[in-house]
């Protein structure tokens, strides 16, 4: 029996979502919440054995064609099987995740990158390049037609920038920058949310032209002073790129709520990731959090405190009889 374990972090969108699409600059972090795989391997029998949250399946071998290409837990597992070119074996996935899924953590993308990472070091490959584009097919699958920049935020770590199909590894900063993220219990709507921006912009497509214009100025000047660790000027990016979000219409009314209760306390942040719901995040300086975490209790919200993270994908230590 042979095991390996990886953990891979969740990761926020800082700036650019939706105007990315447009081809504006954006730029996403990784974080310090993380889900973690464990795959056991060995000769017989020849199954696939699952086990994450209430899904709990046993697939056959000669039945791994039927799951080809299919954007789920199984049929992403299936497919990285197949393109691993791996001979039928015993192949047991345990999948430990602390990421809110479908709220714009990147729980699909650090699940790609973590089944490509233990598959292929089963083969004894671990590049984080060959991770990451095994990851990328199965993010494809999931939905529909992916950027790329979750699986490569959370397959490398730390901070990044996409734009029009090319992603920059950021300088990290020399103070980790503590958040907070706000889980709205409203789950996001990102496949509604792009149409409706499309649909809009086909409209007025100077207007939103303009908007997208200031959303890319806006990520440059937000690259510059998380550089230079600049916060007080990076609240005031992030309190504008929400505005500009909620012009284009992809922000809903418990966003704003939450927005708005982190400004009562002094706390900035913005929605992240397709909108519709999903999630916040703001800047964590130490001011009145305990205030901000129990108003977001009584309003049934999540409420999480995280910071940045330099790490990417991890291979954790195992002691292998083999």
């Amino acid at each position: 029996m042979r095991e390996i374990k990886v953990s891979v972090p969740g990761k926020v969108i800082l700036t650019g979502e939706h105007a990315v699409v447009y081809g504006s600059l954006a730029v996403a972090a990784s974080i310090n919440i993380r889900m973690r795989i464990c795959l056991k391997a060995s000769e017989s029998p020849s199954q696939i054995s699952i086990n994450f949250n209430e899904l709990q399946e046993t697939i056959e071998w000669s039945s791994l064609d039927d799951y080809l290409n299919q954007g789920t837990i199984p049929g992403v597992i299936c497919t990285f099987v197949k393109e691993a070119v791996l001979e039928p074996c015993f192949l047991s996935f345990s999948i430990e995740n602390d990421l809110p899924i479908g709220s714009g953590m990147g729980s699909s993308a650090a699940f790609c990158v973590g089944i490509a990472g233990v598959l292929l070091k089963l083969k004894n490959v671990d590049s984080v390049e060959d991770i990451n584009k095994l990851a990328f097919k199965g993010e494809n699958l999931i939905h529909g037609k992916a950027s790329g920049i979750d699986n490569t935020v959370v397959a490398y770590g730390g901070l990044i920038s996409y734009k029009q199909g090319s992603i920059t590894h950021l300088p990290f900063p020399e103070k980790s920058l503590k958040i907070i993220v706000v889980d709205s219990k409203t789950p996001k709507n990102t496949k509604t949310m792009v149409s409706k921006v499309r649909s809009t912009y086909e409209k007025f497509p100077l207007i939103y032209s303009k908007i997208f214009e200031s959303i890319n100025s806006l990520s440059e000047a937000f690259i510059q002073e998380i550089t230079l660790g600049n916060l007080d000027n990076i609240k005031e990016l992030l309190r504008i790129n929400h505005n500009l979000l909620r012009t284009i219409g992809v922000s809903c009314q418990v966003l704003d709520d939450c927005v708005n209760e982190g400004e009562k306390l002094g706390i900035v942040g913005k929605m992240t990731g397709g909108g519709g719901g999903g999630i916040c995040v703001f800047i964590n300086e130490g001011e009145d959090v305990r205030a901000f975490r129990e108003k977001c209790n009584e309003r049934g919200w999540g409420f999480m405190e995280a910071e940045f993270s330099r790490d990417g994908i991890r291979f954790e230590e195992v002691n292998n009889d083999n």
